[in-house]
């Protein structure tokens, strides 16, 4: 169901996606199952509590995204003389290994300062076109905060990719131009973390 479009809404796309899953298993295993659909995630206890999830503001409810490969172009902003702050975040972050090129999925947590105010949904078709780059996740991150960096010039950013784990290990890339906007429970390993969403 990657990177498809179902049904004209969100509601009527999860009831195709639901039903297709349901059919399908049962046939498979020849007897009747039932299909959830969780639409809150939970990502524990993070410093990111605070930062609006994208995928849930009602203006994205009907962006259209046709791009899967990196593309700066998507990413727009207005100049502007005040200090504007962007925190927000993803669940659909999703790359390719370098190496093997199976996908792998993410959390992205975005926390900008700018004279620039930042359409949030633009970001968000940006963060969906890397979906067929073939990365490591230490470059993902770096790609997203230059991107981000050379487009709108603030003054304070920090860019984090919490990714699922492999072989029970976090890869969890951070980087910020400030010490003080680093997320503690990723760079402090005296700090357990619970799991993010997906982990």
């Amino acid at each position: 169901f990657n990177m498809g479009k179902y049904g004209q809404s969100k509601e009527e796309g999860l009831a195709i996606v639901l039903s297709t899953i349901k059919k399908d298993l049962s046939a498979l295993l020849q007897t009747d199952i039932e299909v959830c659909y969780h639409d809150r995630y939970h990502i524990g206890v993070f410093d990111f509590t605070d930062f609006v999830l994208l995928e849930d503001m009602p203006e994205a409810e009907d962006a259209l995204f046709t791009r899967y490969n990196e593309d700066r172009d998507l990413l727009k902003g207005e100049s502007t003389d005040q200090l504007c702050e962007l925190k927000v975040s993803t669940h659909l972050l999703r790359s390719n290994c370098k190496i093997t090129h199976q996908p792998d999925w993410g959390s992205a947590f975005i926390h900008i300062q700018s004279k620039y105010n930042i359409d949030k949904v633009s970001l968000l078709k940006y963060l969906v076109s890397i979906r067929d780059e073939n990365h490591f996740h230490e470059e993902i991150c770096e790609m997203l905060y230059k991107r981000l960096w050379d487009k709108f010039k603030p003054d304070r950013m920090m860019v984090a990719c919490l990714y699922t784990r492999r072989g029970g290990l976090d890869i969890c890339p951070v980087r910020a131009n400030i010490y003080d906007m680093l997320p503690n429970n990723l760079v402090h390993s005296n700090i357990l973390t619970t799991a993010a969403f997906r982990q």
